[in-house]
């Protein structure tokens, strides 16, 4: 935790963004935010992924990603998004 009260001095205008990590059901990643959760605390947001097959959130990352802001209390930063089916056209994934 030092260094974000290193950043904070040096860069005292900045915005620290916690770190997100992709998560699957079989990689969640609860234990790394378990880890984190008293430095994410001390950061102006707490960024997510979400990834998804052939819809939005089908495989439920963003909503399991979106505990991670709320339990820090800070907004999220939606930092990566998309879907990840190469069948569907670049415009069925605009609109999903």
């Amino acid at each position: 935790m030092g260094a974000i009260a290193a950043c904070r001095r040096a860069f005292p205008k900045a915005k620290i963004i916690a770190p997100a990590m992709t998560q699957t059901r079989g990689f969640p990643s609860q234990r790394f935010y378990d880890v984190c959760l008293d430095a994410f605390k001390r950061c102006d947001a707490v960024a997510v992924h979400a990834y998804a097959h052939k819809a939005f959130d089908d495989d439920g990352q963003f909503a399991r990603g979106m505990a991670q802001p709320a339990a820090a209390g800070k907004p999220i930063w939606l930092s990566e998004f998309g879907i990840n089916d190469p069948q569907q056209t670049a415009e069925a994934k605009g609109r999903a």
